[in-house]
């Protein structure tokens, strides 16, 4: 089955997880920034996407063809790139930086997710736990 990893922008994880076992990589804008601290191999990246209100041009020159402009203001950046994942037909996806910092946003991230339930396998990962959906065949 083929699996997305994806990174958003809550509390970015102390170490990253191998990238290995992936065949998409991906990050919401605001994840990109810290990517970019912790050194990771931005060239893996298979897509970024959001607004890219807070960008420099630096930026989008280098990783031009990773962008992709979601302007869509009545989602979040974490539904539109769910959104681009499925369009992809990726099955199975690991999201870092959906908890941390505000926990109204960690909420909101697992209403998203369950809005994908029937289409995708999400697991949540942090410095702290694992999360996920029991399936329904449980």
């Amino acid at each position: 089955m083929s699996r997305a990893l994806l990174f958003i922008n809550g509390e970015p994880p102390k170490t990253l997880p191998s990238l290995a076992d992936y065949q998409l990589i991906a990050c919401t804008d605001g994840a990109f920034h810290y990517l970019k601290e912790k050194n990771f191999p931005l060239e893996k990246l298979t897509f970024i996407s959001g607004d890219f209100d807070s960008h420099t041009g630096a930026d989008e020159t280098i990783y031009q063809g990773k962008f992709v402009h979601t302007p869509d203001q009545n989602k979040t950046d974490f539904h539109k790139a769910l959104e681009i994942i499925v369009e992809k037909g990726i099955k199975k996806v690991d999201v870092y930086g959906a908890s941390g910092r505000e926990q109204d946003h960690f909420l909101g991230n697992i209403h998203t997710a369950y809005l994908f339930t029937e289409e995708l396998e999400i697991s949540f990962f942090d410095d702290y736990s694992t999360y996920f959906f029991i399936p329904n065949d449980f």
